[in-house]
């Protein structure tokens, strides 16, 4: 929980440090303004990632007790008893292994999807929280819902343009 708040208030700095280089302010852009979370605006900083997060919640719940149905019930129906799953020690079979791993990957998959949908739809909250302070947390999360509709393709396919300098950082 720390680390998020600090890496939310630390790209809110991040963000304003890109802005003012961006508007043409580089003799006024100093290493300080990476620090400007932490002095203005922390708390609707948090508060935003904290609607974002709470919105995410159903689609990572789902995700996450869907492996678990999933994965009891393929080694159920197979027979492997409950104290064995509990304690670790399933037989390996290539068979159960291979339906549960489909069973991940297509989880896995529709999960990505709703993930993708709602970083998309909520990807301006902490420039709007720098472009417009005068507005609410929740003003600022309807406002990026809005802004962003019609223009999520665009903003995952700029997404997925980085994909190769990523690899070639790796």
């Amino acid at each position: 929980i720390v680390i998020s708040v600090l890496n939310v208030l630390l790209n809110v700095g991040f963000y304003s440090f890109l802005l003012k280089l961006l508007c043409g302010q580089k003799e006024r852009t100093i290493f300080y303004d990476l620090f400007y979370g932490f002095k203005c605006y922390p708390g609707k900083a948090i508060l935003l990632y904290l609607l974002t997060s709470l919105y995410m919640l159903p689609g990572t719940l789902i995700y996450v007790i869907g492996i678990f149905i999933f994965t009891f019930v393929i080694y159920a129906s197979a027979g492997v008893s409950m104290d064995l799953m509990l304690t670790g020690t399933v037989p390996p079979d290539m068979t159960l292994m291979l339906a549960v791993l489909i069973v991940v990957i297509i989880l896995t998959l529709l999960f990505a999807v709703y993930a993708t949908f709602i970083s998309s739809t909520y990807a301006l909250v902490y420039f709007l929280l720098l472009d417009y302070p005068e507005l609410s947390a929740t003003e600022i999360w309807r406002k990026s819902a809005q802004l962003m509709k019609g223009n999520r393709l665009r903003y995952i396919g700029l997404i997925l343009s980085f994909i190769p300098w990523f690899l070639l950082n790796l």
